[in-house]
């Protein structure tokens, strides 16, 4: 397993995953600018470079859908319990990541129309 020590590392590793990527505001949700370009094109390894440069310790955001080729469910603390007992009969098994406010993250193969 690798252990990847920075967020350059890390979106350079996403980039390499083909994953589209944009910036996060720190201790936030948000972008710092637009990114709806994100959603049909890749940010560069040189962008990710010059974006990293600076001092502000951006998030990374990864756009799902046909460019990055995945979609994601965002299960929501209080929609754990309907996950359980309905969502998770329904669904198949897949890659699941934890998020910092108690819910979870779903990570499917991108389907159009899922």
């Amino acid at each position: 397993m690798t252990t990847l020590t920075s967020s350059l590392e890390a979106e350079l590793s996403y980039y390499l995953d083909g994953w589209s990527t944009i910036l996060i505001k720190p201790n936030s949700k948000r972008p710092p600018a637009p990114w709806a370009a994100s959603q049909h094109q890749r940010r560069t390894p040189a962008e990710i470079h010059h974006d990293r440069s600076g001092q502000t310790p951006w998030n990374i955001g990864l756009i799902c859908g046909s460019i990055s080729g995945y979609t994601v469910i965002d299960i929501d603390p209080a929609g754990l319990e309907y996950y359980q007992t309905v969502l998770s009969q329904l669904l198949p098994p897949t890659r699941t990541h934890r998020t910092p406010r108690g819910g979870f993250h779903l990570i499917y193969q991108y389907h159009p129309g899922f």
